[in-house]
């Protein structure tokens, strides 16, 4: 482990030999204001930059059950969100559109994007993606964004079926003083559950017989859940209205915004079903309610909204303010019902933001979140940045940053109070509490580092019981995440090196010590450079780890301590080309199958199947 670490520190520290500090306009907001979750609505892109890679799941390094659309996990080790109530366990999150996550893309010209996969073999499996946006004038905006995805999976009782809908619309005033946005999602998911293979134990080398012919532990079990819901933001800037000039035309009448006022109101309304046609199976070790048939409900509707007030760098005699602050307050309102009760959970909390200059070299932010009523009460959450840019030129910005936070919440509702038919607990258990220090280094020309120290005091998990336990001993976790492309003449390196291990207390995570993920790829302009061309392997690889077992009537992931998977190394082949706005790849996975010993699972039980072929098509049309 001290070699690993004394490796992570010293390629982090040989980037102070550049120098030549000067200014740069930043346009992050340093610290994360909204909760931290899988943003999933498009960037457009047009690169072959792990084109085939198309789930969004696995782009985010989120893994599941071995087909697309399955309930997933992340294999890296990820701060918790901001105190909430949470009253269902999610797997299926990453893979659903939230009315929450804005998009405004703002095109000149109306911009659409279609990309079609398949899987031509005899078991189905489809993926869509299209998104469209337009101006209408200059001042509104519209969009949507449709996914479809379906697979047959590869085992006896296993596939998906999942339709994702946004549309946004966006406008402002031809001044710039008055801006709204309002957008709309409908998520819908049905997934057929086998509860895994119960003969796992046969290595690829010596399989030969078939993946449909392989008993699985249930028969009629299905997760279905929807989501939808609305958004509406709001924001007023004052200051005076003037004439911009650029370096390529003159903008009238707009408005130098010196501070803002912002509305953000949110309703979203869930539901999920679990159902089963054979309570009695020997799957599960307790039916409480119903052994002809499990039929568990849950449904929830939350209201939020966010009120603040923000003073903008810009001062109305044309100087930057040197302390940007940000000052709100947020309320939410969550009803949840099940077939037995119905609750209702409301919270209230204030927050303040201040952050550096945009274009101060010294780079600082603090954020501080108080709950002063309802589920989370004296909850807190406490982050802050200090770093500054260490090299600066025309080309690309390098930042340097130090983070800590500290994160004081109560357990989700989930852990303390549960009542289905094959699981109950009743809990009360105390608040737990996260501290983070993290090191991070972030150049789009030299590589991305980033070295962290999590302590977890009080943390809730599910244990091998598939029951909410409370660790009473602190874990101490140390992580570091490396992400840099490498050039050699036409051949590339795009590497992603993760690096986790518990140093102190109960490793209950379910998460390997080394994980990595590598594309090796050919790339050239061939044909009189009419077409980009990559040719390469995409390498996958986690050290031997405990992963966390899924239980389907819970929707969850839960911990074990029996079979440890992982030591086996994952070699997809794909060709990437682009011609003009076409993109097109064909991508072979599991190319080493059958050619070493060992399985290829990132969940017990749910073994991923050998050679499957791909086709992709994403096409960009600007008109």
């Amino acid at each position: 482990m001290k070699k690993i670490v004394i490796l992570l520190l010293t390629l982090f520290f040989s980037t102070f030999s550049y120098s030549g500090l000067a200014q740069s306009d930043l346009n992050d907001s340093l610290l994360p204001i909204e909760r931290t979750t899988l943003q999933l609505l498009p960037a457009i892109d047009s690169t072959l930059n792990r084109l085939e890679i198309y789930d969004p799941a696995l782009s985010n390094l989120h893994f599941g059950l071995g087909f697309p659309g399955s309930a997933v996990r992340p294999i890296y080790f990820i701060l918790p969100e901001s105190c909430g109530v949470n009253p269902i366990f999610n797997s299926y999150a990453p893979l659903l559109f939230s009315p929450s996550n804005q998009s405004n893309f703002n095109f000149k010209k109306p911009v659409t994007q279609i990309q079609y996969v398949i899987f031509p073999s005899i078991r189905t499996e489809q993926y869509l993606d299209l998104f469209h946006s337009r101006n209408i004038g200059k001042n509104l905006n519209l969009g949507i964004k449709l996914r479809k995805i379906k697979s047959n999976g590869y085992y006896l009782k296993q596939g998906s079926n999942i339709s994702n809908v946004t549309a946004y619309i966006s406008s402002k005033t031809k001044t710039g003083r008055y801006l709204a946005y309002s957008s709309l999602a409908y998520n819908n998911i049905v997934s057929i559950e086998n509860g895994g293979v119960q003969n796992d134990s046969l290595d690829y080398s010596s399989r030969s017989i078939a993946l449909q012919s392989l008993p699985v532990y249930l028969e009629d079990a299905k997760n279905r859940m929807s989501l939808w819901g609305g958004k509406i933001a709001q924001t007023y800037n004052f200051g005076p209205i003037r004439n911009i000039s650029t370096d390529t035309l003159i903008q009238k009448n707009r408005v130098i915004a010196t501070s803002h006022l912002y509305l953000e109101l949110n309703y979203s309304k869930q539901s999920l079903n679990y159902v089963d046609q054979f309570p009695l199976s020997g799957f599960y070790e307790n039916v409480f309610k119903d052994s002809s048939q499990t039929n568990d409900k849950f449904s929830q509707e939350k209201f939020e909204s966010d009120f603040s007030f923000a003073l903008a760098e810009i001062l109305k005699n044309g100087n930057t303010r040197k302390f940007i602050p940000k000052v709100g307050i947020r309320n939410e309102t969550i009803a949840f019902e099940t077939s037995e009760f119905v609750r209702t959970f409301t919270n209230t909390s204030a927050y303040l933001y201040l952050k550096s200059n945009s274009k101060d070299v010294l780079r600082y932010a603090f954020q501080a979140s108080y709950f002063i009523d309802g589920y989370n009460s004296k909850n807190y959450k406490v982050q802050a940045l200090i770093g500054r840019i260490i090299l600066d030129s025309t080309k690309f910005v390098s930042k340097l940053d130090l983070i800590g936070s500290i994160i004081n919440s109560n357990p989700d509702y989930v852990y303390q109070h549960y009542y289905s038919n094959h699981f109950k607990w009743e809990n009360n258990f105390h608040e737990s509490q996260t501290i983070n220090l993290n090191l991070r280094f972030e150049s789009k020309k030299l590589l991305n580092l980033t070295v962290s120290l999590t302590k977890m005091i009080n943390y809730v998990y599910l244990d091998t019981s598939i029951a909410p336990v409370q660790l009473s001993k602190d874990i101490d976790l140390i992580s570091g995440r490396l992400n840099k492309l490498f050039h050699l003449g036409n051949f590339h390196l795009d590497a992603i090196l993760v690096y986790q291990r518990v140093m102190k207390g109960k490793d209950v995570l379910g998460l390997p010590e080394l994980f990595t993920r590598n594309s090796i790829y050919w790339g050239k302009l061939v044909f009189k450079k009419a077409m980009d061309l990559q040719i390469g392997f995409d390498v996958l690889y986690t050290t031997k780890y405990y992963g966390l077992s899924y239980q389907p009537s819970l929707n969850a992931f839960y911990f074990q301590s029996s079979k440890k998977i992982g030591a086996y190394p994952a070699i997809d082949f794909f060709v990437n080309f682009k011609l003009r706005q076409a993109r097109v790849f064909f991508k072979v996975d599991h190319l080493n199958y059958g050619l070493n010993s060992g399985k290829y699972e990132f969940v017990p039980v749910y073994l991923i199947p050998g050679r499957t072929f791909r086709f992709g098509l994403s096409w960009l049309f600007i008109n």
